[in-house]
């Protein structure tokens, strides 16, 4: 796990004091890497390549260094973004900026995902299991080897429930189709699949939970691809739906949270006002007939 970043600049402060000379070289040299940093069309470049080749030390600007620190906030100034606190958002930012750490670390689970690597082959793993038809795990570092990724039908059908993503995947075992399960959460190797989807035009159907937590993914999608994203399966019909089916969970107050999508503030309005959350369970078999429908018949789904 990376070191938690320092909150204040004392670190740097104190030492300019000391050795003014060392803390102007360190600037020189994060300013040497910011204005070098790799083309993230060309794929994700090893954070330690990176500083190899700008400090002729592979770990000179690791997190747990001064210079790493200073990096990863002169990142976040460059790319006009809150300076990350947590493992997770620093490596989105890293990614942000074409670079690669912890890439065993952060996991999505993919059905039907068919990529091809930098070196123009199709990828061996996921051929396999495309024939096999079955689900395989992808780590940010295999992702990080793709130069395309596409989906059957230009469509990938995304859960945020891994119980609703294997009752849903169990059920169309028999048809070609791209499911993409997020495990709960927006992991660095699930964002970043998803834009190597978007980057080649493929379309964004999420359906998460009808609960905050499904609600605050659902919300940073949005913010994320716009109009690449679908909220699917969260209308306010979908949520009586489940009402009148008895199936819902304690309510879960979030007084800060709000919605930057009209539809998901709709529902999220009507969830506060009537005080119930809910898993998707009580629309697998809706998600079933949606996705046949869009693969096979190319209409959207309900």
């Amino acid at each position: 796990m990376m070191a938690h970043m320092r909150r204040t600049y004392r670190p740097w402060v104190e030492m300019y004091q000391r050795e003014p000379a060392v803390v102007t070289e360190m600037v020189k040299t994060v300013a040497n890497a910011l204005n070098n940093l790799p083309d993230v069309e060309d794929g994700l470049l090893r954070l330690t390549e990176f500083s190899q080749q700008h400090t002729g030390s592979p770990f000179a600007l690791d997190i747990a260094s001064l210079h790493g620190q200073l990096l990863l906030r002169a990142l976040a100034y460059y790319y006009d973004v809150p300076v990350p606190y947590s493992d997770e958002d620093s490596v989105n930012l890293y990614i942000k900026a074409g670079l690669l750490t912890g890439g065993v670390l952060s996991r999505v689970t993919v059905i039907g995902l068919c990529a091809i690597k930098h070196d123009g082959k199709p990828d061996a793993a996921s051929v396999i299991y495309n024939d096999l038809n079955q689900a395989h795990v992808l780590t940010l570092e295999n992702l990080s080897h793709f130069a395309k990724v596409t989906a059957y039908g230009n469509k990938v059908f995304i859960f945020e429930n891994p119980t609703v993503f294997a009752a849903v995947s169990e059920r169309l075992r028999n048809v070609k189709c791209t499911l993409v399960c997020s495990v709960g959460g927006g992991t660095p190797a699930f964002l970043y699949l998803l834009k190597l989807f978007r980057r080649n035009g493929v379309a964004l159907y999420y359906a998460g939970n009808l609960d905050y937590k499904g609600l605050t993914l659902a919300d940073k999608l949005y913010l994320e691809f716009g109009r690449g994203f679908v909220p699917w399966r969260y209308s306010r019909a979908d949520y009586e739906l489940i009402l009148a089916e008895g199936e819902f969970l304690l309510p879960d107050e979030k007084k800060g949270l709000a919605m930057h999508n009209e539809d998901l503030a709709s529902l999220l309005s009507m969830m506060r006002k009537i005080g119930k959350t809910s898993t998707s369970m009580p629309l697998v078999e809706l998600f079933v007939e949606d996705v046949k429908t869009m693969v096979e018949g190319g209409s959207n789904p309900g």
